[in-house]
């Protein structure tokens, strides 16, 4: 077997997949159809185990008690499961449910389920923004398929401006996660991406239809290109000129562009009240 298909090997069960689920995605999605037991010598020539050894449960709590102070309070338990596998925590499933259950009961309770039915990938996608935080100048939008779950894109922007690593994170998680079971049997205990990118494997169809080039030129004229860096010219002039003389360099990560951000703000209102 080749480097390649080795790495897709390793990518996939890091993303937690299970054996059957490496297959299928190789097989629908790569063309590379090899055996169960082939599957699991590679696994093991690469080193990658299930363990049977379980997490120090302590850990796994105060992990989950981490993520539900942030955006982990919107999670239902196949997400936050997935979320403790790649942070490299061996734990079953119910039992994330149950520390979810007792750590935070409210939020557990508040969630509401119903049902939705689409017949297959690219039938409908459901876009929608995030509007609250269009006074700081950040709105969030983000794509759905309707089928699969599976986020097509997330993105924040400043009055519509360049995504974030955290949504990237957020959009991945999500995507490879198990989708909570469903009455009607949809979805249910599947992944978006398989379920969007080899829907043939669950018996339906891909809807997504080619576009005429004249279409897309139309709609593209009727629409705002997205910004790149800030909204108002002059707080972008101020705000280059300020890190040049101080020898500031850009950020690397969601927190150094926090901090940056207040530190430019608080200079430039200095220098703005001078005036």
């Amino acid at each position: 077997m080749n480097e390649s298909s080795k790495h897709l090997i390793k990518r996939y069960f890091e993303l937690g997949f299970n054996n059957r689920e490496i297959l299928s995605v190789l097989a629908q999605k790569h063309r590379i159809v090899i055996s169960i037991s082939t599957l699991k010598r590679v696994l093991k020539t690469l080193g990658l185990f299930r363990r049977k050894e379980y997490s120090d449960i302590v850990d796994v709590a105060l992990f989950i008690t981490e993520q539900q102070q942030s955006a982990g309070v919107l999670h239902g338990y196949r997400w936050m499961h997935l979320k403790c596998v790649q942070a490299g925590f061996n734990i079953p499933r119910d039992t994330v449910g149950e520390l979810m259950r007792v750590l935070d009961p409210a939020s557990h309770k508040s969630r509401l389920r119903r049902i939705y039915c689409s017949p297959g990938p690219n039938f409908v996608w459901h876009v929608d923004s995030y509007d609250k935080l269009k006074p700081y100048g950040i709105a969030i939008n983000g794509c759905m398929d309707g089928y699969s779950r599976y986020v097509v894109w997330l993105e924040a922007s400043t009055t519509n401006s360049d995504p974030r690593e955290n949504l990237n994170n957020v959009r991945d998680e999500w995507n490879t996660h198990i989708l909570q079971s469903k009455r009607d049997g949809i979805g249910g205990g599947r992944r978006p991406i398989l379920l969007y990118t080899a829907p043939s494997i669950f018996g339906a169809n891909d809807y997504l239809c080619a576009t005429d080039d004249n279409e897309i030129k139309v709609c593209s004229e009727q629409t705002i290109p997205k910004l790149t860096f800030c909204a108002d010219e002059t707080v972008l002039e101020l705000s280059t000129l300020y890190m040049d003389e101080h020898g500031i360099l850009g950020p690397t990560n969601v927190a150094e562009a926090n901090d940056l951000y207040i530190h430019l703000r608080q200079s430039i209102r200095y220098q703005l009240d001078l005036i």
